[in-house]
Parts: structure tokens; C-alpha cells; sequence
């Protein structure tokens, strides 16, 4: 089993608590649910930049989940939600401290725009990386799965259609993890022993820029899926038929 944690605890103002007793409470309470949970469960702690408190948080960052996990016992983890970090913070270089430093974690996906952080998930250039440093870290797709880490989509959507938006993640989760897969490692290590910096910067690019989706499609057409799941799921009816449902059960 699987517990995740995320606690809104902060602060508004200057003086409106005191940062220390603040961060002992949350020891003294994690320690308390972990004690208390069945030995197959295992803990991870999210943490966040801000929200809702806009002065502190008390998980603010990656640092301190770690150490209160440390803390805690080898069932406590890390969680790290893609949207939860200022701009420009990179986050593949945290999945890769938390793997080389032998920290259970698990990943929310979404995308993050401002400061809101739960977008539909893009396969942009820093997904690709993230899931590069999971599938060179043995973290990800592991014959024995208590190996991997936790992957979770955390995405709320407000004017898009939902189902689409979820379908949406999950195809770009896809052409993420398969892009990362074939990234050749060898010629890469082999630039990255020499300090072959633009060459080996191509390497990732090379593979970052393949269009794996014909791959991606035969797979699915293996196993009898629809190529293009957001387009089936548009010309399924299946939306309209729930509106209609709605409507008449509302009309009751």
C-alpha cells in the first residue's frame, strides 16, 4: 500500500508562527502516522514552494521531505509533484539526487503554466529528462515492482473536457518514458568521459526530437487500443451520452 502525503502548514505573515515549533509539530506528527501504519504501507511526503501559505510553508522543498523521510524510517519516501517548484528549477537533477541517495519516491505528473500546477501533462523537453534520470536510475519499469518508484497523474481540470485532459497525460506520458528509452547511453557516457558538451547535449536532442508515435501506435494496435485515444474517446458518443444522463437525472 501506498500513503501520500501533502500538508498545507505555513504561514501568512512574519510572526504569525514560529518556524521551529512549526517544523517539530509536523516531525512529531509523521512520526505518529508512521508508527501507526501496517508494515506493507509505505509513506510519501509532497512537498511545495507556496500555497496556500504565501510567507513560509514547512515542507517548502525537496530538502526538508527528505529529511523528515530520513527520519522517519526505510518506508518513507518522497513526492515529487512536477508543479510545486519556482521557474527555471531543475527538476531532473532532484529525481537524480533522490535516486543516487537511495530515497523512495514517486511523481505526480502535471504541467505548471504560472503558479497554477495542475495542468494536463505536456511532453515537453523537461519530462523527457525527468523520465531519463528514472530510466537510467532503475526506478521505472522494473520486472520485480517494488523496485520502481510511485507514479501518479494529480491534475484538476477547469474549463477542459476532463476525460480528454486525462487522456491527454497519459499519451504524453507515453511518448515521455519511450523517448527516453531510446536515448543511446553508450555514445552518450562515451561524450560525457571526453567533456564532449555540445555532443553530448545532441545526444539527448536526438532523442527528444525522434517521433516515437508510430512506435507508440503499433503497440497499441498490438494489443488492440485505439491509436489515437483522445480522438476515439471524441468519436465514442460516450460524452454526450453522459451530459444526456445528467440532464435527465437533474430534470427529476
Amino acid at each position: 500500500g501506498l500513503i501520500t502525503l501533502w500538508f498545507p502548514d505555513g504561514s501568512l505573515y512574519p510572526g504569525q508562527v514560529d518556524m521551529r515549533t512549526a517544523e517539530r509539530n509536523m516531525k512529531s506528527s509523521l512520526k505518529e502516522i508512521y508508527q501507526r501504519m501496517p508494515k506493507s504501507v509505505r509513506m510519501l511526503i509532497e512537498y511545495k514552494l507556496f500555497e496556500p501559505g504565501t510567507y513560509h510553508t514547512v515542507i517548502s522543498d525537496y530538502c526538508v521531505a527528505s529529511d523528515l523521510a530520513r527520519h522517519l524510517g526505510g518506508r518513507a519516501g518522497v513526492l515529487i509533484d512536477l508543479g510545486h517548484h519556482a521557474h527555471g528549477v531543475n527538476v531532473e537533477h532532484i529525481v537524480a539526487r533522490l535516486i543516487e541517495s537511495g530515497m523512495p519516491g514517486g511523481i505526480h505528473f502535471n504541467s505548471r503554466y504560472a503558479a497554477d500546477d495542475d495542468h494536463a501533462v505536456e511532453p515537453n523537453m523537461q519530462l523527457f529528462r525527468v523520465f531519463h534520470e528514472l530510466v537510467t536510475g532503475g526506478v521505472i519499469g522494473n520486472a520485480d515492482p517494488r523496485r520502481d518508484w510511485a507514479y501518479m497523474i494529480d491534475q484538476c481540470s477547469a474549463l477542459e473536457n476532463r476525460i480528454q485532459a486525462v487522456l491527454h497525460s497519459v499519451d504524453s506520458l507515453m511518448i515521455s518514458y519511450a523517448k527516453a528509452l531510446i536515448v543511446n547511453e553508450e555514445v552518450l557516457h562515451k561524450y560525457q568521459r571526453k567533456n564532449e558538451i555540445m555532443l553530448a547535449n545532441r545526444v539527448l536532442l536526438d532523442a527528444f526530437l525522434t517521433d516515437v508515435r508510430p512506435l507508440i501506435q503499433m503497440v497499441r494496435m498490438e494489443k488492440g487500443l485505439p491509436l489515437d485515444p483522445v480522438n476515439a474517446y471524441v468519436k465514442s458518443g460516450y460524452q454526450e451520452k453522459i451530459e444526456k444522463e445528467r440532464e435527465q437525472s437533474a430534470s427529476i
